[in-house]
C-alpha cells in the first residue's frame, strides 16, 4: 500500500519536495505523514544516493535493499536488450525492480514484465512510467505462466542460498529444470547469472557473455538462439571511454593452450587488461589475439616489447623490478619520487591499502606503479609508469 501511494502523483509529489530539503528527517517530523510512510521516503533517499552507480537518471527509480543490488545497471541492461531480435515480445520473468524491462521497452519491444512479488511489480510500474517506458506488468507466480513459443525470455533468477548469494544453478529459483522448459519453448533466452556461476552440461547455452564495466565483471549472461554472436562462442565485452569493445573467442579456446605463457623477467611493457578476461578464462587467449604473451600463468599480466592499442587493456613501461619485500619498497619510494602510489596485483596475497600508506609521496607530478606477480613461485613488485596506449 505504501509503494502504490509512492507511485502515485501525491506520494511522487510529497517524494519531490522531501528529496531536495537540506534537513529531510526535520521535513518529515513536521508532516501528517503515516510512520510507514515516513519510513519509506527516509529508504528511498538512502538507496538514491547507493544508486548512483546503477544509473544515471537515478533520481527517477525506486527500489528496495534487495532488489538494488540485483538489478542490472543501466549501461549494461542496454547492452544485453540488444540481444534480442527486433520487434520481439519478451517475457522478463522475476522482472524485480524493472531495470532489464525498462532496458528492452526503450528498444521499441513488447515487453511482459513478471514476478510473484507485489512490491517488485509495484516497482516496476512506478520506474517504467518514471522513465517514459510503456510495458504490462503482472502478478504471477512464473511456475503457473504458459509461454508464448513465439516469444523470447529474459530471466534473472533469484540465486541466494539461505541469505547468501550463490554461483550454483542448484541454487535458482525458479530451479533450473523449470528454467530449461522455458529455453527448449521460447524463441530467444537470455539468462542472467553470476560472474563465477558454471554453464550446465546439459542444455548449454549457445553463448556466453562476460560483460564488464569501469573494469569490474557485472554480470554473466548464458543465451540460446540469438542471431547476434556465432553459437559456440565466448565473448567478452566492456565498457570503456563511454563505448563498448568486444572480444569473440571460440568456447574450445579455454584453457587449451599455454605457448603464450612466460616466466622471463618483463623488461619492457606491462598490460592489465579487463578482469572480464579472467573470469572468462580466456586471458591466454586474448594474448594470442593480441600478439602478447602472459606473465606467468593464465590471468597474469600481458608484457610485450611494445605496447599494443587497445580499448581493454592499460599498458605500463617497466622502471625497476624488485623481489616483493616491503622494506625495500619503502626505500625505493623515499629515492624514486612519486605523488601517488598506484597498486594493483595479480596471483599475489597482500594487504595493498596497507602498504600504501607505508609508501613515501613527495611533492611533484610524477605518479607510478607497482604491479605484483609471481613468477617461477617467486613474488615480484614491477614498478612502472602508465602510457597512453589505448585503442
Amino acid at each position: 500500500e505504501d509503494y502504490a501511494w509512492l507511485g502515485s502523483e501525491v506520494g511522487y509529489g510529497v517524494w519531490e519536495e522531501f528529496r531536495i530539503q537540506n534537513s529531510p528527517e526535520q521535513w518529515l517530523r513536521m508532516t501528517t505523514l503515516s510512520p510507514g510512510r515516513k519510513q519509506l521516503l527516509l529508504e528511498q533517499l538512502r538507496l538514491h544516493a547507493w544508486s548512483r552507480d546503477k544509473t544515471p537518471n537515478y533520481e527517477s527509480w525506486f527500489w528496495t535493499k534487495r532488489l538494488l543490488e540485483q538489478a542490472s545497471d543501466y549501461w549494461c541492461a542496454q547492452e544485453t536488450a540488444d540481444d534480442f531480435p527486433e520487434e520481439a515480445r519478451v517475457y522478463d520473468l522475476c522482472c524485480g525492480s524493472g531495470s532489464d524491462a525498462v532496458a528492452l521497452s526503450r528498444r521499441g519491444l513488447e515487453i511482459r514484465a513478471i514476478d510473484k512479488d507485489p512490491v517488485a511489480c509495484e516497482l516496476t510500474r512506478m520506474n517504467a512510467s518514471r522513465n517514459g517506458c510503456d510495458l504490462r506488468v503482472m502478478q504471477q507466480d512464473v511456475l503457473s505462466m504458459s509461454l508464448d513459443p513465439r516469444a523470447c525470455v529474459n530471466i534473472d533468477p533469484d540465486r541466494r542460498g539461505g541469505n547468501l548469494r550463490t554461483c550454483s544453478i542448484d541454487a535458482f529459483q525458479p530451479a533450473w529444470d523449470t528454467v530449461k522448459t522455458w529455453i527448449r519453448v521460447a524463441r530467444c533466452t537470455s539468462l542472467k547469472v553470476a560472474p563465477a556461476s558454471q554453464p550446465p552440461t546439459d542444455d548449454s547455452p549457445d553463448v556466453i557473455r562476460f560483460i564488464s564495466r569501469s573494469r569490474g565483471v557485472r554480470q554473466q549472461r548464458w543465451i540460446w538462439n540469438t542471431h547476434r554472436w556465432p553459437v559456440g562462442s565466448r565473448i567478452v565485452s566492456s565498457l570503456n571511454h563511454g563505448a563498448w569493445s568486444h572480444e569473440i573467442f571460440e568456447r574450445s579456446w579455454i584453457g587449451t593452450s599455454h605457448e603464450r605463457i612466460t616466466t622471463e623477467t618483463v623488461t619492457e611493457f606491462i598490460g592489465d587488461y579487463d578482469p572480464a578476461f579472467r573470469a572468462a578464462r580466456m586471458s591466454n587467449a586474448f594474448a594470442i589475439k593480441t600478439g602478447c604473451e602472459l606473465l606467468d600463468r593464465e590471468g597474469g599480466y600481458l608484457v610485450a616489447r611494445q605496447p599494443i592499442p587497445h580499448p581493454m587493456i592499460q599498458w605500463f613501461r617497466v622502471e625497476e623490478v624488485l623481489p616483493l619485500d616491503k622494506k625495500r619498497l619503502i626505500a625505493m619510494s623515499r629515492t624514486r619520487r612519486s605523488r601517488a602510489w598506484e597498486l594493483k596485483s595479480k596471483h599475489v596475497e597482500i594487504d595493498l591499502p596497507a602498504l600504501q600508506k607505508s609508501l613515501v609521496k613527495s611533492e611533484c607530478d610524477e605518479e607510478y606503479t607497482i604491479l605484483f606477480s609471481a613468477i617461477r613461485k617467486r613474488h615480484i613488485a614491477i614498478v612502472a609508469k602508465r602510457t597512453s596506449a589505448f585503442g
